[in-house]
């Protein structure tokens, strides 16, 4: 994460002095630092949600992932503008860093944008469906078999969810037969302080969708 650096000196002394380490520090960016623009502020994603997010990118990759600007968990800041990566390619983690950019920019290419207007969030919705249609689909999983509606009615191209005779809750899609349960730890489940509507992520394919 961010640090501060202090320096005690002379007026003189201390303007030399930061402008040395300005130097270093770009000539490290340059060296080991790859960005990734955040394009729109994701819907419901909170500070909580965005620190998990980084660190699973960062373990994931063997990377060192933050995000910038430094102050973006103060809300005056506007939240996340760009994700940094960085790994050293002197010690051969250039892969590691390319890795991390791959999945991060996949990821934030399918989040659904945050709503500001009332009438963006009704549009929002109403165009879930058709967005969670032309998303990338996870790998087919099969059917659960028989099980008890607990949603409401389905509409063509929709997520209805079901639960099996053991309790566990599945969303199923029409009509190419997807499906995962809910403790399928590929989904995660949000909300969206836009709409108050939950939604749901896939972070392998990519596929989201909000609930009926």
């Amino acid at each position: 994460d961010w640090l501060d650096i202090n320096m005690w000196a002379t007026m003189k002394g201390g303007s030399k002095a930061t402008e040395m380490l300005e130097q270093r520090l770009e000539q490290y960016y340059e060296r080991n630092r790859a960005k990734e623009v955040v394009p729109v502020r994701p819907a419901g994603w909170t500070t909580a949600r965005w620190e998990e997010q980084l660190t699973k990118w960062t373990d994931a990759s063997g990377a060192t992932v933050i995000a910038w600007p430094p102050n973006w968990r103060d809300e005056a800041s506007g939240g996340v503008k760009e994700i940094w990566v960085f790994a050293d390619d002197r010690a051969g983690k250039g892969y590691a860093r390319a890795y991390a950019c791959k999945q991060i920019k996949e990821m934030l290419q399918n989040l659904p944008r945050e709503v500001d207007e009332p009438a963006e969030a009704e549009a929002g919705a109403s165009s879930s469906t058709a967005a969670a249609a032309e998303a990338t689909d996870r790998p087919e999983a099969g059917f659960p078999g028989e099980g008890e509606e607990v949603a409401s009615a389905s509409t063509p191209q929709s997520w209805k969810q079901f639960q099996d005779h053991s309790g566990n809750k599945y969303w199923h899609r029409e009509p190419d037969g997807k499906w995962f349960y809910e403790h399928d730890t590929r989904w995660q489940r949000f909300l969206d302080d836009g709409t108050q509507k939950h939604w749901w992520y896939n972070l392998e394919g990519g596929l989201w969708f909000f609930e009926p």
